[in-house]
């Protein structure tokens, strides 16, 4: 093969695969921009999982002390396909289990996790809700124990914060608290007044 046939190879090879890079990173970036519009919600499912039936205790949880919690991520737009990805959110508990097995969450540091997708991952169907029930350390008290502005992140796209947790109205993505479901224990009358009286009006409370 001529010097002439080598340069015309290795310029198109170069050329295909520039474009094959350009065309990964927007996959990339449309994962992250369709991720950003998943609806989130958290629900409290359970203050007292131990006096449930949850061996809170071999999940590792101090005092042998856990809660449930339901996420739910409402798709209203495409299917969402692929599983490089991740969803970063703060959680103030430590999350000791999650049953779902298309998804995982890690601790990375304070109270950052993430939450990745799983070999079983089969998408975020079109206009439908993925629920992932977890299981974190202690107990869930006050709305302000439920944080905003999670992310998302794919390969080198730029991340997004999810549009639905971009707010200071908690209400916006967490359900309210409802009966007795904030006590810590069956007989539990003094948490969240310790809490008013402490800071008074000032923080929002579920219930």
């Amino acid at each position: 093969m001529n010097k002439f046939k080598l340069n015309a190879l290795a310029a198109i090879t170069a050329t295909f695969g520039l474009i094959g890079y350009a065309n990964g990173s927007a996959t990339n970036q449309q994962v992250v921009d369709q991720l950003s519009t998943l609806k989130v919600n958290y629900k409290l499912l359970d203050n007292r999982a131990a006096d449930n039936g949850v061996d809170c205790a071999k999940l590792g949880a101090d005092w042998a002390s856990c809660n449930k919690v339901m996420i739910t991520l409402t798709n209203t737009g495409d299917e969402i396909k692929g599983q490089d990805w991740a969803i970063y959110f703060h959680s103030i508990r430590m999350i000791l289990a999650v049953d779902n097995d298309q998804f995982t969450v890690t601790h990375l540091t304070g109270d950052l996790h993430k939450i990745e997708p799983t070999a079983k991952f089969a998408g975020f169907p079109a206009n439908q809700t993925i629920e992932i029930p977890i299981t974190g350390e202690y107990w869930q008290l006050f709305a302000t124990d439920f944080m905003p502005r999670w992310y998302a992140t794919s390969g080198d796209a730029k991340p997004k914060v999810l549009a639905s947790t971009d707010t200071e109205d908690i209400n916006a993505y967490l359900t309210p608290f409802t009966g007795d479901q904030w006590k810590r224990t069956k007989d539990d009358d003094d948490a969240r007044i310790t809490f008013r009286q402490k800071r008074g009006s000032e923080n929002t409370l579920c219930g």
